[in-house]
C-alpha cells in the first residue's frame, strides 16, 4: 500500500476516533500537542487535514499519528496501515480480503539509501561546502 492510498483510505475522523478525540460542532478540539485550555485544533474532515492555531501543528492523517504518538514517519505510516487493516476487517462484505500492509522491503531499502547518502555527505568536502553555502548544517 502506498502513502497516497493510505491518505485516501484513512480518514481523519477514523484517526481521531481511534484516539478517543471528539471535535465539537465547529470541528474544533483541545490540541493534544500542547497544554490547551480552549479548543485551538481545527479539523477539516473533507480534506482530512488539521491545524492548531496556537502551536501551529498541521498536516494530514499520517502527520497526526506521527505527532500524537511521537513516532518516526515510517512508524506512523505502518501504524496508519494497521488502522486501515482494522477498518477493512470490520466491514462485513470485505472481511474476506486481506488487510493492506506496507512491505518492509521498501522501507528497509529507503533507510539503506538514506544512510548511504548521509555517509557520502559526511565523507565529501565539496558536499559539506555546498551545504554550508546553502546555510545547512551537514552534521544534521
Amino acid at each position: 500500500m502506498t502513502i497516497p492510498e493510505i491518505k485516501e483510505n484513512l480518514t481523519l475522523a477514523t484517526v481521531l476516533n481511534h484516539y478517543n478525540l471528539k471535535p465539537n460542532k465547529n470541528n474544533m478540539l483541545l490540541c493534544p500537542f500542547h497544554d490547551d485550555k480552549t479548543a485551538s485544533l481545527q479539523v477539516n474532515p473533507t480534506q482530512n487535514r488539521y491545524k492548531c492555531h496556537a502551536c501551529d501543528k498541521k498536516g494530514d492523517v499520517i502527520q497526526f499519528v506521527q505527532d500524537y504518538e511521537k513516532l518516526s514517519k515510517r512508524e506512523a505510516i505502518l501504524k496508519c496501515a494497521t488502522m486501515i487493516g482494522q477498518v477493512i476487517t470490520n466491514v462485513p462484505n470485505i472481511a474476506k480480503q486481506e488487510p493492506a500492509t506496507i512491505t518492509e522491503d521498501k522501507s528497509l531499502f529507503l533507510e539503506k539509501m538514506f544512510l548511504s547518502f548521509r555517509k557520502g555527505l559526511l565523507c565529501s568536502e565539496p558536499a559539506k561546502e555546498y551545504c554550508k553555502g546553502r546555510n545547512l548544517d551537514p552534521e544534521k
